[in-house]
């Protein structure tokens, strides 16, 4: 059995040290986003950050169902098998495959849509994060599922301190909005190999098309609510990018960027 149920008294311990550790989570990628917005921002401008929300908006779409709701899934079930694991876990390789190669059969259309050329060596290159996010779409979901937080906040800051790394040493290289999408692939991959590395369970070489379809219906219930969901959050990062370019819609995003910040540091004095 790769997952254990928790002990009920166990239960509030677990919730307290959950909440410590998200808050030290928050905190830190709040300390990260001023960092990179005083540093990276500066030193690649709007235009930089314009061309990359572009490519950003088709990621963000394909991610709703990159894993088909089957993450959450694993998380509600009130038991999971190794069988169920490994068949998720094959389901969603290959998916996080071929949404990659979606991204990069689409990517001319996106170029089209902006008027941006350089989207299609980008979107191209930064596919790849997507299947990244895919393989460790279980080790994350198991990990949550038993309370394990702080490994889940060492892998949000870790993956969050080596992108800005990345991406700042990029930029200082003259990198240009390359900079952006070596950092996107390097926080990508950081994440899952501290999922791995925190939880050591590894796929077998089964599959059960019962046990999927036992969790299809919930995830792909949750997954049209995510299509809703998106329209209605990116419909002006639409609009500003495709009829005002580039260099605006970077300004906007780092205003917008800014904005959540001062709501994300609220947010944590709220806490303690």
């Amino acid at each position: 059995m790769p997952t254990s149920d928790l002990p009920a008294t166990s239960l509030s311990h677990k919730a307290v040290v959950g909440v410590a550790w998200s808050s030290v989570s928050t905190a830190g990628k709040q300390i990260l986003s001023v960092l990179s917005l005083a540093t990276v921002a500066r030193l690649l401008g709007p235009g930089a950050y314009g061309i990359m929300g572009m490519a950003t908006l088709l990621l963000v779409f394909i991610s709703i169902v990159r894993d088909l709701g089957t993450g959450t899934a694993i998380v509600q079930r009130p038991s999971v098998t190794n069988r169920l694991l490994s068949t998720l876990f094959w389901v969603n390789s290959a998916f996080g495959l071929l949404l990659s190669l979606t991204v990069i059969a689409v990517s001319p259309l996106m170029a089209r849509f902006f008027k941006e050329p350089q989207l299609i060596p980008i979107l191209s290159t930064i596919s790849i994060s997507l299947w990244l996010n895919s393989v460790g779409i279980v080790h994350n979901s198991v990990l949550l599922r038993n309370m394990q937080f702080r490994a889940l906040a060492i892998a949000d800051l870790g993956s969050g301190l080596v992108g800005y790394a990345v991406a700042l040493t990029s930029a200082y290289s003259g990198c240009g909005v390359w900079s952006l999408v070596y950092a996107n692939i390097a926080n990508s991959f950081t994440s899952t190999a501290v999922y791995w590395i925190a939880y050591r369970w590894r796929p077998s070489a089964e599959f059960d098309a019962q046990e999927l379809k036992g969790v299809t219906k919930f995830s792909l219930n949750l997954s049209g609510f995510g299509l809703v969901n998106y329209f209605a959050r990116n419909s002006d990062n639409m609009i500003v990018g495709k009829v005002l370019g580039a260099v605006a819609l970077g300004n906007y995003q780092v205003a917008y960027n800014l904005m959540l910040t001062q709501i994300g540091r609220a947010s944590c004095r709220e806490r303690v």
